[in-house]
């Protein structure tokens, strides 16, 4: 599609907020939107290719600001992953997902961390034209303590002069932004209830990158890595778990207004809890062992929701994250938990693109609906300011202006999100914790 014309109407958000085109008219030439309006503002008849969506919803592409393209299989660990699993059938793995994830309309994303040059392999191939995907920006090997979360990506470094290094070596092989694992995570021997880099490594990292105009998002599940990445000035806090030493999960406000005083950005990566509790919905009977996990995942799941609400009422900016780990394609399940926590319809979808779209750096290329940004569009059955979960009702989708073909494999392994049974239920959830 791109270098011919494309004319589509329909009932167009634009990315910002209460701006909806009831009867509107988008024009596209050579991959960017080139003309915006009413449908009564274009006196000429479209030419090039016509679409008549006078009935559906036209929206931005969507953005997932945090997920792993080399996993994605259900009831895997880690360590299954990289015990087993060579670099090449990561890489196409990581291909099948990016394209899981574009056939339910993420035009963009962010490879929060892989092995090797896994995730840049993958992002020069859809650049090449060699497969299609959706933009990816990609953070490369994620830097970690020697031992630490993800130590298997092989970025592991140590002390300033260490994990300056790492950003020097990272930034020389083309990365996007750099990925701090602040805390450990789910990696063996790792312990998400304590910070990884001291306060130094994590100043020295963010210095570095943010010298060589790199973004940096660290992944923070201790309250003392939130602290330390905050004090540092990292740009985007992943997960936020505020867990203490001894487990608890302790709201911190202190840290969120500092949050808010300088600009930092959270992204929750909230369904992961939601499906770590789903899992366990069917157990009639669970043994002692299930019955701890299932009260750790509802403690998990309610002090997320607890937190984000109270984040939200705080007015930090909050984008979404899938964290995709185990289902990529499931991404609205986030977007109804954010809604659930207080934010309205709209809001979450601004925290899907044109927020998004601003904290990842590409705000004027997409995440909008607007003359001179790429054609990265998604056409609904349903309206989503009115119901976020219409974004499983996606018919087309385009990626710069070129309408995107799901190839049979990929479309035999695409959630079957539009069933209602599908569809979060947060009360439901919450519930076989309290059947304990």
């Amino acid at each position: 599609m791109e270098g011919q014309s494309l004319t589509i109407d329909g009932q167009i958000w634009t990315g910002r907020r209460g701006q909806m085109l009831p009867r509107g008219r988008l024009v596209v030439s050579g991959g960017e939107i080139v003309a915006l309006g009413q449908v009564g503002e274009f006196p000429e008849e479209p030419t090039g290719t016509y679409l008549d969506c006078s009935d559906k919803w036209i929206i931005p592409g969507l953005i997932d600001t945090h997920s792993h393209l080399m996993f994605g299989e259900r009831n895997r660990r880690y360590e299954d992953y990289v015990r087993e699993d060579s670099d090449d059938m990561m890489l196409l793995r990581a291909v099948k997902n990016a394209q899981i994830h574009q056939a339910v309309g993420v035009t963009t994303l962010r490879d929060s961390g892989a092995r090797n040059r896994i995730a840049l392999s993958v992002r020069e191939g859809i650049e090449r034209g060699y497969i299609s995907g959706p933009r990816i920006l990609a953070s490369g090997r994620p830097i970690t303590i020697t031992g630490g979360h993800f130590w298997w990506c092989n970025q592991e470094a140590d002390g300033v002069e260490g994990v300056r290094s790492a950003v020097r070596t990272l930034s020389k092989e083309g990365v996007d932004f750099i990925k701090i694992m602040a805390s450990g995570g789910g990696t063996e021997g790792t312990d998400p209830r304590r910070a990884s880099f001291t306060n130094d490594e994590v100043q020295a990292i963010v210095e570095e990158a943010h010298a060589r105009g790199l973004k940096c998002s660290a992944h923070c599940e201790a309250t003392a890595a939130v602290e330390r990445a905050v004090g540092a000035g990292v740009d985007t806090i992943e997960h936020a778990g505020f867990q203490q030493p001894d487990g608890a999960r302790t709201y911190r406000p202190d840290l969120v207004e500092m949050m808010v005083a300088r600009g930092l950005s959270y992204s929750p990566t909230i369904q992961t809890a939601y499906r770590g509790l789903e899992g366990f919905r069917d157990s009639q009977d669970p043994s002692p062992g299930d019955r701890t996990r299932i009260a750790a995942a509802h403690y998990k799941l309610r002090r997320k929701l607890e937190n984000l609400g109270r984040m939200l009422a705080a007015g930090v900016t909050v984008v979404a994250g899938t964290d995709a780990i185990g289902q990529f394609g499931d991404y609205v399940i986030g977007l109804e938990l954010f809604v659930y926590a207080g934010m309205n319809h709209e809001e979450a979808l601004i925290s899907a693109t044109s927020t998004a779209a601003e904290v990842i750096g590409l705000g004027d290329v997409t995440g909008t609906l607007e003359i001179g940004r790429s054609a990265d569009l998604v056409v609904l059955d349903d309206n989503p300011l009115s119901d976020i979960g219409a974004l499983r009702s996606a018919t087309v989708v385009f990626q710069q202006g070129r309408r995107v073909v799901v190839p049979p494999a990929i479309e035999d392994s695409l959630p079957e999100s539009a069933a209602a049974s599908h569809r979060s239920d947060v009360e439901g959830v919450l519930a076989v914790g309290h059947r304990l």
